[in-house]
This record gives C-alpha cells, structure tokens and sequence, in this order.
C-alpha cells in the first residue's frame, strides 16, 4: 500500500531516489571498460598494473586473465573475457548439401550434369 500523505521532501521527486544500482554490482559496461583499458597497454605497462598496490581487485583479476594468455598463448582465457564483454559469436549454419544440375530438354528428356551448390 502506497503512502497517501508522502512528506514535501519525497513528493515529486524523480526516478530512483535510492540513487541506481546497488554499490557493488557488476555491470557489463565495467568488464567492457576494463578490458578495453588493458587492451590498448603495452606488455611493460600490463606488468606494472598488476604489480602497483593500488590497482582494484576487479580490474587485477582482468589483468592477470590477459597477462597469463600473452604468457601461455591460451585462448580460452582469452575467449572467457570476450564473451563476457562481446557475446559468443554466433555460428551460422550452412546448408552445405549438394543438389543435382538437371538440364531439361525439349523432348522431355533431362540429362544430369553433376551437381551444384545450393544457393550456388
């Protein structure tokens, strides 16, 4: 049941008045920004990120992710931080059957050539 006398103060206020999302919660923008912060660093700079005693602990963890992949050349680690940022890709599945190529002739005969692709 709604407050039917609300105060002067809360009255018309606008939106949210709790101020947004929760502090604390992850959105996807931030993982968006922080990988996007470490992409553009050099190796030298990734380093002294994750070794500078001010760095949060979120953007660490995204920083030790990239700097294990460039050190052990393992993309799933990788690949785990993108479909986190991007989304996995979609596959498109192809119709790849074959169909045979039939020539009709004026007989009503058809002579059969071999096949083609669909959508060929």
């Amino acid at each position: 049941m709604s407050n039917k006398n609300p105060s002067v103060s809360t009255r018309f206020q606008k939106g949210n008045p709790g101020g947004g999302r929760r502090k604390g919660t992850i959105r996807t923008d931030d993982v968006k920004a922080v990988i996007g912060k470490f992409w553009r660093m050099t190796k030298a700079q990734l380093k002294a990120k994750l070794e500078d005693e001010k760095t949060p602990i979120g953007e660490l963890m995204v920083a030790s992710i990239m700097a294990k992949t460039i050190k052990d050349g393992d993309a799933t680690r990788l690949s785990t931080l993108l479909d986190r940022a991007i989304g996995r890709v979609k596959m498109e599945e192809i119709d790849d059957t074959a169909e045979p190529f039939v020539i009709h002739m004026m007989g009503g005969e058809q002579m059969v050539l071999g096949s083609k692709r669909k959508g060929a």
